[in-house]
């Protein structure tokens, strides 16, 4: 019988891998940093303000509330919600609050709306807008 040679085995898969350049990487652009009394803004000035809790929004003030709402991190979306005053109640969103005024822009009217906080009750959360 004859003796067979051995046959040199060609690959069966041959893979192309594309040549791709070099990978970049997108690094954290800002940070925030905060320490229990102050807080450094953007242009470097401090500014004094409560130290966080943890509690619930419904068990918070209503000064800690409106502070809460109106300096929402610039990732978050304004939470909308229902304002009420002796008069009547608004529903939208809270744009400022300083010197115990309350800029709320209202769903209703469309348009900005400045009240003083004597005269807010409550306010309470309607939910995230879609």
């Amino acid at each position: 019988m004859k003796k067979q040679q051995p046959i040199e085995n060609a690959p069966l898969l041959y893979i192309v891998q594309p040549n791709l350049g070099p990978k970049t990487c997108y690094m954290q652009k800002s940070f925030r940093w905060q320490s229990d009394k102050k807080r450094r803004n953007v242009k470097g000035a401090e500014t004094s303000f409560p130290s966080p809790t943890f509690a619930s929004f419904r068990e918070m003030e209503l000064e800690e509330q409106l502070h809460f709402l109106a300096n929402l991190p610039e990732y978050l979306r304004p939470v909308k919600c229902k304002l009420t005053t002796k008069q009547r109640s608004y529903e939208g969103f809270v744009d400022q609050y300083e010197s115990r005024k309350v800029v709320f822009q209202a769903i209703q009217k469309g348009r900005k709306i400045t009240i003083p906080v004597e005269q807010v009750i409550s306010v309470s959360l309607i939910g995230l807008p879609k």
